[in-house]
């Protein structure tokens, strides 16, 4: 089963194969939206053609993410990016989910709860664009832990 198959396949937080992250997202006012979200904006990823896996073309990405994404990105200039701690410049964010370390493996939605585990390839992991993207769908405020089991 690949990894697009897998994100609607294994919601019932199957673990990973290590080396693996497990993410735990509480306190959300609405984890199904927000596991939906972060599923989209991960398919999106998943559907960039491998020619644009590269420095250079991440404008083009903006065709296959979800608008809302984008725009939660692309709507703050550098100036206000660097003033704001969890926020991602859409371009930076492109160049570092290139270079990802990891796969997604399976999820899980629980009462006001989500659980994601990825299974990781080596480092540097580049696990924050996950994280952002976990933080853009979130819709309020959020608790994010996460826990790396290497063997």
């Amino acid at each position: 089963m690949n990894e697009q198959q897998r994100i609607g396949s294994l919601i019932h937080d199957e673990p990973a194969p290590l080396p693996s992250l497990r993410i735990a997202v509480e306190q959300l006012p609405d984890p199904a939206r927000c596991l939906a979200r972060v599923q989209e904006i991960i398919l999106g990823v998943l559907a960039v053609p491998e020619d644009l896996w590269q420095e250079g073309y991440e404008t083009q990405w903006e065709a296959y993410l979800p608008a809302w994404f984008v725009t939660s990105m692309t709507q703050y200039t550098v100036a206000q990016i660097m003033n704001l701690p969890d926020q991602w410049h859409f371009e930076s964010w492109v160049s570092t989910i290139i270079a990802r370390q990891w796969q997604w493996w399976s999820s899980a939605v629980g009462d006001r709860s989500l659980h994601l585990n990825v299974e990781l390839w080596g480092e540097p992991y580049n696990i924050e664009p996950l994280f952002y993207a976990i933080h853009a769908s979130a819709g309020g405020a959020y608790r994010l832990t996460s826990v790396v089991s290497l063997s």
